[in-house]
């Protein structure tokens, strides 16, 4: 069976890029029906049983990058638990002929405990035991497989804005203490954040951005009782791509290190809605373009700290017209305008070699012979200038 390949084109110059989740319909016996993988080099995460169906086919297509997922693992328990689950990650790994680039972990609580007794999430609260443990496990993979180790927000049912603080918090330090990578599912976030009731906006301080190498969408689902849960079968929600332009826009993501924006459409029933399967990856794309393109445009932007010049300029423009009574009517009465002579002021401030202060009182005296006082060399200049 020969999978396909739906052409995306990459964000030429960027650290950007799209990826996907593993779905069934990469699979399907009907070449008509069979979804293509996505992109000119695509990026797949695949679970231990996504990683055993791709190597039973017959043709084993070759995948430039696959990230070895793992949702429900030893993070958080004994040293014994987790050394049997690393164990078992290499036993895995030494069986298979493609091979991951890197392994991308949940970051979860004891899987015998809350959701975890049912097969699924259990909550990770973040307490000291359960960082250390993190920590633990993180360093002994990472040393194991010698391969980047990732970690992934899990949690969609906090019970307050403190509770995810402290988990964000803990996260934050577990990264720094392993050196592991960031994956932010912007729905998991989002979810989290409606169901307790934060606005999720607030949320996006919390995360350690300088560590993050994945971002990750996907769709909502609302319960009988207006609880949200993860929907990896449903459309990437409007709420989550909000999240994504937010981050984008606001440069939250350092542009230093790739990262990679997955859309996790893995359900079976994509295979009935390609469109809209390939409508969200396109979506994802024009957002990457659309930063792309922005950041292009601002790339002669001043430095952060030249943000509020003119503003600054402005302000202090009006301050001397107040300090100064009649210059901007005098100014006016000899045909030029106020606004004309300060920028000349301004600018011949510069020529000197001086810095603008409000008052020479506010400096040292050893610094002053570098510095004017604003009203008071403007008046001169003024005076000057005008006569």
């Amino acid at each position: 069976m020969q999978t396909t390949i739906q052409p995306i084109l990459p964000v030429s110059g960027d650290l950007l890029r799209v990826g996907g989740a593993f779905t069934p319909g990469f699979l399907d016996p009907d070449p008509s029906r069979r979804l293509a993988l996505v992109g000119e080099k695509p990026f797949l995460e695949f679970g231990f049983n996504e990683w055993r169906k791709w190597e039973a086919l017959d043709e084993v297509p070759a995948v430039p990058e696959f990230s070895l997922h793992l949702g429900r693992t030893a993070i958080c328990e004994g040293p014994r638990e987790q050394a049997r689950y690393i164990d078992y990650v290499m036993d895995q790994s030494a069986t298979r002929r493609n091979k991951p680039t890197s392994i991308g972990v949940h970051v979860t609580g004891d899987r015998a405990l809350g959701g975890g007794s049912f097969g699924l999430h259990s909550y990770f609260s973040g307490t000291k035991e359960e960082e250390e443990r993190a920590v633990r496990f993180l360093s002994d993979l990472n040393r194991t497989s010698g391969l980047p180790v990732w970690v992934e927000n899990a949690n969609c049912y906090s019970a307050s804005a403190r509770g995810i603080l402290d988990a964000w918090q803990a996260v934050t330090r577990i990264c720094e203490k392993t050196g592991s990578g960031l994956i932010v599912d912007l729905a998991h976030l989002y979810i989290d954040a409606v169901n307790c009731g934060v606005p999720v906006e607030v949320l996006l301080g919390a995360i350690p951005w300088s560590q993050v190498v994945e971002l990750h969408l996907s769709g909502v689902r609302t319960g009988r009782d207006g609880t949200l849960h993860d929907g990896h079968s449903e459309a990437v929600h409007e709420g989550v791509w909000s999240l994504l332009d937010t981050v984008l826009d606001q440069r939250l993501i350092t542009e230093t290190e790739p990262v990679t924006v997955i859309v996790e459409h893995a359900d079976i029933t994509w295979t009935d809605r390609a469109d809209q399967y390939y409508a969200d990856f396109a979506r994802a794309q024009s957002a990457l373009e659309r930063h792309h393109r922005a950041r292009t445009e601002g790339a002669s932007n001043p430095e952060p700290h030249d943000y509020g010049v003119p503003y600054c300029r402005a302000y202090l423009r009006q301050l001397c017209n107040g300090w100064i009574p009649g210059l901007a009517q005098a100014t006016e009465q000899r045909g030029l305008s106020y606004v004309d002579l300060f920028d000349q002021w301004v600018d011949d401030v510069r020529a000197r070699g001086k810095r603008i202060v409000l008052n020479l009182d506010e400096i040292p005296p050893a610094e002053r012979p570098g510095a004017v006082s604003a009203p008071q060399d403007l008046l001169a200049y003024a005076k000057e200038k005008l006569r």
